[in-house]
């Protein structure tokens, strides 16, 4: 570096800032690509676990219902 003139040190500080700014580029794009991905999949689970919750408590009013209907068709045979 001693034995370089003045046009070989701006090139090489070029040629450093370009390669710099070329990987935050490129690393920013794969954080934004990962990120995306990250909330696409967050998206996914909170829909999957509104649906999980929806099953689960219709579920629950047929299992209600059925024991409803189970105790009216007790006490009817029970007056009977």
């Amino acid at each position: 570096m001693a034995n370089m003139d003045g046009w070989s040190v701006v090139l090489l500080a070029a040629a450093a800032f370009l390669a710099a700014t070329s990987l935050v580029r490129l690393m920013k794009s794969r954080h934004d690509s990962l990120l995306g991905q990250l909330r696409s999949e967050w998206q996914a689970e909170q829909d999957r676990r509104v649906e999980e919750e929806q099953r689960r408590r219709r579920e629950e009013r047929k299992r209600r219902l059925r024991e409803q209907m189970q105790n009216s068709l007790d006490e009817s045979d029970q007056a009977a």
